[in-house]
């Protein structure tokens, strides 16, 4: 939230209480709320993200029709969500995920909000084949239920945090065929 102060007011949602606390302690604007049920007025925003969120919601379409509420008209929304079911696994149990999405049901749930989609991509696609092959593997170990957060060595989680870094350079001028996550960018007509 504080990087995007210098654009202007910046205001969040969290559906737990020890967050709320803990950015409000730093000064960040932040509510308890939920997704489904945005605690702030029509038209209130001219940008809303939903960074990894929808995908906690049992319906999804509400939320992003609650996110049309909340802009503006002429307002934008970028929402990222994990992708492609076939990569389910206990971290997304853990994390408590209703779905992973492929990018056709992305659009179209947006649209069904409303949104007209401006653009949408698949993006982790450079280290897909890495996550794929791992969550494939993990199937056959006894009963996971661990989330694939592990601390790396630094020099490897440099080398990651590189490949990933590389995509910045793609997303805005391609749409990757495939990734870990996608990502729709939208506005309010």
């Amino acid at each position: 939230m504080g990087s995007l102060r210098r654009y202007g007011n910046v205001r969040g949602i969290d559906t737990s209480e020890e967050a709320v606390e803990y950015n409000r302690e730093r000064g960040r604007e932040v509510s308890l709320g939920a997704v489904e049920s945005i605690p702030f007025a029509d038209n209130s925003f001219d940008l809303v993200l939903a960074l990894d969120v929808i995908e906690h919601v049992p319906n999804d379409l509400q939320a992003l029709r609650e996110l049309f509420r909340t802009l503006r008209p002429g307002g934008s929304l970028l929402v990222t969500v994990p992708a492609l079911q076939m990569l389910w696994s206990a971290h997304d149990v853990i994390n408590g995920h209703y779905r992973r999405y492929t990018l056709g049901h992305l659009r179209d749930q947006v649209e069904t909000a409303g949104f007209e989609v401006v653009t949408a991509t698949y993006f982790n696609t450079l280290l897909f084949p890495l996550i794929f092959a791992l969550r494939w593997l993990w199937r056959f170990r006894p009963k996971n239920t661990a989330s694939d957060l592990t601390e790396l060595p630094q020099p490897l989680n440099a080398l990651l945090t590189g490949l990933f870094s590389l995509e910045k350079l793609l997303v805005g001028h391609i749409r990757l065929p495939f990734g870990v996550s996608a990502l729709c960018y939208a506005r309010k007509l």
